[in-house]
């Protein structure tokens, strides 16, 4: 692809397991791009991700080897990144001409983004609209319009006759204006340096580090963001037993306490079942007779306390379970 921002958001819209093994066959320099461009990307508009996919298809159809085939490997590739539904509605948008880029615009809208730009129309227009969409959507539509106009609009249905194309292009752009143009309609929030962490962690190890070192060189504050989401304090529940119960006899039980405060009954449960009954017995009376805390202080110590463990992982004393489903733990 000529943009690396499309290639961003082609990976923002894969599940992280998907985008990891993309990453992996791409150069450093190249990794290294596109994950700092997840980092910096605001919101991104239905339009912007409707471009990037069609530039994703005209590329894929450029490429030499492609057969008759090439469609059900395309479809098959986004069925298993982003599901059979939505991978059939890009398929689709990928054919389709700028005079139709509102109506494949509408499909991808919430409904009350629809209603709000089907409000004031002409009942003709709503009934063309409502034929556009998936029937459970039309049918929500249908059943918050004012009820004389909602009896019109299905008189009208089915009465419909065929479609001029140019009354459709003119549709199309009204469309394609009105859900572009201003910043209300920006649908896509997503949180991208949460998804970046994701796919990060992902990775193989090495990769990992060198990533991590070029955005700390870039950003130090974005950098810490990722590092934090990539290594929770929740996973260390996941350590095995021998890594856990080192860890615990590194850490302060104030500090664990604390930490423990905000965590879910699962993760301390994992904590309490690599300790002694009576250290676990004494940590859950604190934690019971303790009062309020500031979630500041929580997560400080939780910070601590991984802190430690990467520490200890680092000299080789315990061993830290990644993401990456092809490996347990690196």
């Amino acid at each position: 692809m000529t943009s690396s921002k499309d290639a961003a958001i082609i990976l923002l819209g894969m599940g992280e397991s998907c985008a990891s093994e993309v990453l992996k066959v791409l150069g450093q320099k190249d990794v290294e791009t596109i994950i700092d461009i997840m980092n910096s990307m605001g919101d991104l508009s239905e339009h912007e991700v409707i471009q990037a996919l069609n530039e994703f298809f005209r590329e894929t159809h450029k490429m030499s080897g492609l057969n008759a085939d090439s469609g059900n490997y395309i479809k098959n590739s986004l069925v298993n990144a982003v599901g059979s539904h939505k991978a059939s509605s890009l398929m689709e948008s990928s054919s389709l001409t700028e005079e139709q880029k509102g109506i494949e615009l509408l499909k991808w809208q919430p409904i009350h983004l629809i209603e709000d730009a089907l409000r004031d129309e002409h009942p003709q227009i709503i009934t063309v609209v409502l034929l556009c969409l998936e029937n459970h959507k039309a049918a929500q539509i249908l059943n918050n319009l004012p009820k004389a106009t909602s009896k019109e609009v299905i008189r009208r249905m089915t009465n419909l006759g065929p479609l001029s194309e140019s009354g459709m292009k003119i549709l199309s752009n009204y469309l394609e204006q009105f859900f572009t143009r201003t910043e209300k309609f920006k649908v896509l929030n997503n949180d991208v340096i949460n998804k970046a962490a994701n796919i990060i962690s992902f990775l193989d190890m090495d990769t990992e580090k060198e990533i991590i070192s070029y955005l700390g060189k870039e950003d130090k504050e974005i950098t810490e963001k990722i590092q934090e989401k990539i290594f929770p304090f929740e996973r260390l529940a996941q350590l095995d037993s021998r890594s856990l119960q080192t860890l615990l006899n590194e850490v302060d039980n104030n500090q664990l306490t604390l930490s423990l405060k905000g965590a879910d009954d699962s993760v301390k449960q994992a904590f309490f079942k690599n300790m002694s009954s009576k250290s676990a017995e004494l940590i859950q009376e604190d934690l019971d007779s303790m009062g309020p805390v500031r979630l500041k202080e929580v997560i400080l110590a939780q910070k601590n306390i991984v802190r430690q463990a990467k520490q200890l992982a680092a000299a080789n004393k315990i061993v830290i379970p990644t993401a990456r489903r092809d490996a347990g733990f690196v």
